[in-house]
Order: C-alpha cells, then sequence, then structure tokens
C-alpha cells in the first residue's frame, strides 16, 4: 500500500521579554525582576529577549526588536547576542549600528552620530538562522532618567 503525503517543517519562535533591576554593591552585581517595583532615576535596568525555536526547521529572518522605554536612556556598547549584530533607531523606520543627526543648515546638511540617550529601540540581525531546539538570548541595558517609571 502506498501512502502519500505531505512533509511539514516550519520554525515555531516563540520570545519572551524580561527585566531585572542590576546593582552593583561591594563588588557584587545581583538582579531583581522589575515586575511591581518603582523604578527611580539612576537605575539600571537589563532586558533580555529569549528567543526559543520549538519547530522542526531553522527560524531564517529572525530580527527581535526591544524597545527603549520612556524616561530612560539606552546604555552605550551594551547590546549582545552571540552571532548577532545590533542595530538602533531614533524614529522606528530607518535603523542603523550607528544613527546619525542630518541637520540642515543654510550652507548644507550636517551630519553627526546621534547621542545614545536618543535611541528608541535596538534590533538584531542576526548573521546565522535560528536552529531547530535552540535558544538564543538578546539583551540591552537602559538607565532611568528622572521621573520615577513603571
Amino acid at each position: 500500500m502506498l501512502c502519500s503525503g505531505v512533509a511539514s517543517a516550519r520554525p515555531v519562535v516563540r520570545l519572551h521579554l524580561a527585566g531585572t533591576l542590576v546593582r552593583q554593591a561591594g563588588g557584587r552585581v545581583s538582579e531583581k525582576p522589575i515586575d511591581g517595583l518603582v523604578l527611580k532615576a539612576g537605575d539600571l535596568v537589563r532586558y533580555t529577549i529569549a528567543a526559543t525555536n520549538s519547530g522542526t526547521s531553522p527560524a531564517l529572518a529572525l530580527v527581535p526588536v526591544g524597545q527603549i522605554p520612556k524616561a530612560t536612556s539606552y546604555v552605550p556598547g551594551s547590546a549582545h547576542a552571540n552571532g548577532a549584530t545590533p542595530e538602533f533607531t531614533l524614529d522606528g523606520k530607518s535603523w542603523s549600528p550607528r544613527p546619525l543627526l542630518i541637520t540642515k543648515t543654510p550652507r548644507g546638511t550636517i551630519s553627526r552620530p546621534a547621542d545614545p540617550a536618543l535611541y528608541r529601540a535596538v534590533r538584531w540581525i542576526s548573521r546565522h538562522p535560528l536552529a531547530a531546539n535552540k535558544r538564543v538570548v538578546y539583551s540591552y541595558d537602559v538607565r532611568v532618567n528622572g521621573h520615577s517609571s513603571k
């Protein structure tokens, strides 16, 4: 007896976002989930995005995005993930590893690197697909600017 069928292989990617308050005291680092905490100016928050592919084929075009909350500033150099390059946006439309501020003047256009405090989100461009049954963690830090935030 012959059976016919179509093999179905597909990625199944789940993303999990978590934020922790990072404190350093006496050379030790501690992290505490931010859920329910009132954050104060100067607090350092580490966001992690865990991507898990529980499917049967690689996720080819995974581009996770982490928002930088209002009243916080991105901490330069803190975006990390194995095998991925971070890019940032000032407006949610254009992305770059080093966004530029472009100013038009009577003498022409001036471009200069944007202050990381102006970044609104970070995304990661992976150099390789996320293999089936694998996990990768992306992370970035922000500092609370002024007012209490949650």
